[in-house]
């Protein structure tokens, strides 16, 4: 008879207290199955040498042990330090066979021998429910995949285990040609807790089911933990990258930190905060790994506090979750996370909460992420998509798709975020949305939004000024009402929002009074080289509206199919420059200014397909094509002996001087506020002589003047730098009139 090796996974072994680390010295005593009396194991196949009883592991915790082929065996183990008979045993394992049968060859028994109990299965306290799975299958921990099951405690046992250093948790398909519905989400535990590292993935067809309807919760919650914080004795600014507190007591390299100080953009709302890691410790100095992007002042009592438990470098793909018709939360919130990322994963259902939320996290992404199907839209704040929030800096959704939401959003102190070619479809409010709630820094790349009920690309609110968010290359469709707004409460204005390279196509499909753009109670808003084709629809007002904002720029692009309204409105501004817009197919007037005049206007460089327009006194224009004639750019000055040009009536000023009398040239009225604009002067010799000396204006900066001999005359060019007129060029000699 020979002996054989045990189908058991006792024959190296680790200690459990030293991850990693062999048992040096363990003991492994072997006894009668079911009982305490021992039974002998021998150190080869010939039965020739019994192993010592217990068997002393050697310094790689390892031993040679072979069975009895016809007895039955329990193995205990125990650390070296241990008695016998054993008081303290790391593990027991009972009714193990020598031999190997057919019969004894089950999946659970190949699948202990393939896939023995893991370190971090030992470390995290977690006994497998079914062998028959490798490590990290949530079926090991005993899943069932029916839809009808509570598979909570299996996957939430995965999780744990991927907490010590098993990593992966994969949701697999258990029936083929069956869906396989994992119901995951209790009253107890409505949500999963992924930990540091952990790398989700689930088989095509697989749904994860949420099975609690507790309101805000999630089917994944990736969320780290804090220690007390820590105040800093001095101010940091936004680009340093050091600090120092009172105590970095508890503080480490590689830690997760959370910096804040007391300030809020409004109310209790964005928080001014910011994610970052520890690279260096010195004393109570700590020098972080990125740069600050705020500004945090020990009058606000700014602090930092190090996470006892990081929500970091946590991956999903191929994850696909729904909402029950009826039931209630999102998909995956990341909250205090970093580092993480969620690929080509799909949410249906979400309601309280957004199918994918980044809720005070940093350097997160979601690419290839799709949220459909949102419930309760119509309530402000359920069925979103997507979302960051609560001060969440530096994150960003990549190509993603939006089906049937509310809408996806930026809110409350978000910096640095992006939406990057995503699509939103039939949302039920707005496409994209920044909500003027204190965004700043924040891009939207070519996006595209279809069939918005409201507006399609929105930076708009009354808690707090959005400020230098960019809209490049985004596209919206058939919204209902406005395709691109910004606009905010007066005292709260935004300030610094660009459109550029953007398409609105077909607005107000439902909503009268609706625009292209609409930008109101903004500072320094940009809308450079956009497209709106109104296809003449009945709503739309303007192809553009710039209403109540302080030096605004719409340059290039064009507007087209307006019927019956116009092309471009501007009201109650304070410095806009119109320029190098092509106006096509405008029933009404292409450029109309509506309720209170604006003042510091400039309108140059625009083509119209008709020459109806609304110029108001003071108002600059220049170089303009209207239905193929230019404006009437040139201004006669009425000849004197002190003469003031009127720079509203164009941008050239003629002079015919007609005796030889001195004259002087006075600052010009009307003048424009913002740098740029130019102005020629011309000044011809009519006077059958010479002409007096010409003095011109101290605002005037220019060389030497010479006037023009008898029947000639000269020209020189000025470009208003905001205070002066500074000479740019000038007519090298006389020129005959």
């Amino acid at each position: 008879m020979t002996a054989a090796l045990p189908p058991f996974y006792l024959q190296h072994f680790f200690d459990p207290n030293n991850t990693g680390v062999p048992l040096q010295g363990g003991k492994l005593f072997t006894y009668v199955a079911g009982t305490s009396t021992k039974q002998g194991t021998w150190t080869d196949a010939t039965q020739a040498v019994l192993n010592s009883n217990p068997i002393i592991l050697d310094s790689r915790g390892e031993c040679s042990m072979w069975l009895d082929p016809t007895l039955m065996y329990k193995l205990v183990l125990c650390a070296a330090n241990d008695t016998d008979p054993p008081t303290s045993p790391i593990a027991t394992q009972d009714d193990v066979s020598g031999a190997v049968t057919l019969g004894f060859l089950t999946q659970q028994v190949v699948g202990g021998i393939l896939f023995p109990l893991t370190v971090a299965e030992f470390a995290a306290g977690v006994t497998p429910a079914n062998y028959a799975y490798p490590p990290g299958d949530v079926r090991r921990y005993g899943a069932v995949g029916d839809g009808v099951t509570d598979d909570t405690t299996a996957a939430q046992n995965a999780l744990n285990v991927a907490r010590y250093g098993q990593s992966r948790v994969h949701f697999p398909s258990c029936n083929k040609g069956v869906q396989t519905v994992y119901l995951v989400g209790s009253a107890l535990n409505p949500e999963l807790l992924p930990y540091e590292n952990t790398y989700i993935t689930a088989d095509p067809g697989v749904i994860l089911l949420k099975g609690s309807s507790t309101v805000f919760t999630n089917i994944f919650n990736c969320q780290s933990t804090f220690a007390a914080s820590t105040l800093l004795t001095g101010n940091v600014t936004r680009g340093q990258n050091s600090l120092t507190v009172i105590s970095a007591a508890g503080l480490s390299v590689g830690q997760l930190v959370e910096i804040f100080d007391q300030t809020f953009k409004y109310g209790s709302n964005g928080h001014n905060l910011e994610l970052n890691e520890i690279k260096a410790i010195v004393g109570t100095t700590i020098t972080l790994e990125n740069p600050f992007i705020g500004d945090y002042t020990t009058g606000n009592s700014a602090a930092l506090k190090g996470a006892t438990q990081a929500a970091r470098n946590i991956r999903f793909e191929n994850v696909t979750m729904r909402i029950a018709t009826g039931g209630d939360g999102g998909g995956i919130i990341f909250q205090d996370a970093y580092l993480c990322l969620a690929t080509n994963c799909r949410v249906i259902g979400p309601r309280s909460q957004p199918g994918f939320l980044f809720w005070r996290s940093a350097y997160c992404r979601g690419r290839g992420l799709i949220t459909q199907d949102g419930q309760q839209q119509a309530t402000p704040g359920y069925g979103y998509g997507s979302a960051a929030g609560s001060s969440a800096h530096d994150c960003a959704f990549e190509d993603c798709f939006f089906l049937n939401v509310r809408e996806n959003a930026f809110s409350d102190n978000v910096r640095f975020c992006a939406y990057v070619n995503c699509i939103a479809v039939g949302a039920a409010d707005n496409g994209f949305n920044t909500h003027a709630s204190g965004a700043e820094d924040c891009l939207f790349l070519g996006c595209r939004s279809y069939y918005a009920t409201s507006k399609g690309f929105v930076t708009s609110g009354s808690n707090a000024a959005d400020i230098r968010i960019r809209f490049i290359a985004c596209e919206s469709y058939f919204s209902g009402y406005i395709a691109f707004w910004s606009g905010a409460d007066a005292g709260r204005e935004n300030q610094d929002i660009e459109f550029i390279d953007c398409k609105a196509f077909s607005p107000g499909t439902n909503t009268s009074t609706s625009f292209g753009f609409y930008v109101n109670n903004n500072t320094r808003p940009k809308i450079i080289n956009c497209r709106v084709d109104a296809q003449n629809q009945a709503n739309v007002r303007a192809g553009i509206m710039v209403q109540t904002c302080t030096d605004a720029v719409v340059r290039g692009g064009e507007i087209l199919n307006v019927d019956p309204n116009w092309g471009l409105i501007h009201d109650t501004c304070t410095n806009v420059e119109i320029s190098g817009v092509r106006f096509q197919a405008i029933t009404a007037q292409q450029v109309h200014s509506t309720g209170t005049p604006s003042t510091g206007v400039w309108v140059h460089d625009n083509r119209g397909s008709t020459g109806s327009y609304t110029r108001n006194s003071g108002d600059l224009w220049q170089n303009n094509y209207w239905a193929g004639n230019p404006d009437n750019d040139n201004n006669v000055v009425t000849y004197s002996a002190s003469m003031t040009p009127d720079f509203s009536l164009g941008h050239r000023q003629s002079i015919t001087a007609n005796n030889g009398t001195a004259f002087a040239i006075n600052a010009p009225s009307n003048a424009p506020t913002i740098p740029g604009p130019r102005m020629t002067v011309i000044v011809r010799n009519a006077a059958g002589g010479a002409l007096g000396a010409a003095t011109w204006a101290a605002t005037y900066k220019l060389a030497a003047w010479t006037q023009p001999a008898s029947a000639n005359s000269r020209s020189i060019d000025f470009e208003f730098d905001g205070t002066n007129w500074v000479e740019c060029s000038r007519t090298a000699a006389d020129v005959p009139n």
